[in-house]
């Protein structure tokens, strides 16, 4: 895997202040959807959802070999959601694009920089801020898929706040709404809460809630001793 970051941006301290920037835009948007509802909503989330994409966009600009990839599927998410802001899409099977292409993206970018975190070429605090975008950006990707998912079968979740979804179906702001729910519904499943209030029901939904359930596990598990085992031991005296 090439590297997230050049020697010369660890060295300047580009790398930190780069997921810094990008941890704040991820907890951002995470705060911001319970808030907003409707178009204005759309509007706002939207909005920041672009500056998380343009922020993991820059995170992997020193690379070569991501570039080309990252900027394709940033390209394209940013293009889907503007197109869903400006204009709204005539049915939810199409709105379903967007979030595809967006847990795609944030996939993808997750995924490269777990490799710079587990590889270890940067300082503890570097490496703390870049886990941390990973394992946000591992809920925000489910959560995506979760609504994939959901808006091709409404079927394939039950519990109150989807009951709400589907009786408000033939509102505009219906495919808005569910993003909130799913991601609340994510990232209760990736830290093994679950409350209980929305239950899959489908046979692959249940196998997507397992399998993010154990990743979440997993992560946490490894990203502790990768960081406890690549920290500098004192000398004893």
């Amino acid at each position: 895997m090439a590297k997230l970051f050049t020697a010369t941006s660890l060295d300047s301290g580009t790398a930190a202040s780069r997921c810094n920037r990008l941890l704040v835009l991820l907890l951002g948007l995470l705060a911001l959807q319970p808030f907003v509802r409707g178009t204005l909503g759309s509007v706002i989330i939207g909005v920041t959802f672009l500056s998380v994409i343009g922020q993991a966009a820059a995170a992997l600009a020193d690379s070569g070999r991501h570039r080309v990839t990252v900027l394709t599927l940033g390209g394209l998410s940013t293009l889907a959601l503007i197109i869903t802001i400006v204009r709204p899409l005539g049915s939810t099977e199409q709105y379903a694009l967007v979030p595809a292409l967006l847990a795609l993206f944030v996939a993808y970018v997750g995924w490269t920089m777990l490799g710079f975190v587990v590889r270890g070429n940067a300082d503890t605090r570097t490496r703390l801020s870049a886990a941390l975008c990973v394992y946000l950006l591992a809920g925000l990707a489910w959560s995506m898929i979760y609504v994939v998912v959901f808006l091709v079968d409404p079927t394939s979740f039950t519990g109150a706040p989807i009951q709400e979804l589907v009786v408000n179906r033939a509102d505009p702001a219906y495919t808005s709404d569910a993003f909130p729910v799913f991601t609340y519904f994510s990232f209760v499943t990736l830290t093994t809460l679950g409350y209980g209030d929305i239950t899959p029901v489908s046979p692959y939904t249940r196998t997507l809630v397992i399998l993010e359930a154990i990743g979440g596990v997993l992560y946490v598990g490894v990203m502790v001793a990768s960081l406890v085992g690549n920290r500098p031991t004192q000398p004893v005296d």
